[in-house]
């Protein structure tokens, strides 16, 4: 009687744990959306789109690719940071646009607040 056919070791294999985190994915997905709705605010937009880009990279674990949530939430990011800064991007240029250089705009700044403008060049580039 021949032997050969049959393998040495255990014939049955335990399934492997999936090592994606579901709670990353939803807390991604969360600040992506978050991070879209206040892209007016440069400061929650920015932190918002930079968790859920990471929240949704480390979301896989051990895995080799990002599920479907991950995948959104990291597009959401990313569409997140992006309306962000092209708005500040773009108010900015239409203020120096409008005002021809940055010293024109600090100088109607100063006049509408009432501040003198060496007080406030000083306080801006004081070091």
């Amino acid at each position: 009687m021949q032997y050969s056919n049959y393998q040495s070791g255990p014939m049955y294999q335990p399934p492997v744990p999936n090592k994606r985190s579901a709670g990353m994915e939803t807390a991604a997905f969360v600040l992506g959306i978050v991070s879209i709705v206040t892209c007016t605010c440069i400061y929650i937009s920015v932190i918002c789109g930079a968790l859920a880009i990471m929240f949704a990279l480390l979301s896989k674990g051990g895995a080799t690719s990002m599920s479907n949530r991950a995948r959104y939430a990291l597009i959401l990011g990313l569409i997140g940071l992006i309306a962000t800064v092209i708005m500040y991007a773009s108010a900015f240029a239409y203020a120096i646009h409008t005002y021809g250089s940055i010293e024109n705009l600090l100088k109607e700044y100063c006049n509408l607040t009432g501040m003198d403008f060496n007080e406030l060049y000083g306080d801006l580039f004081a070091q």
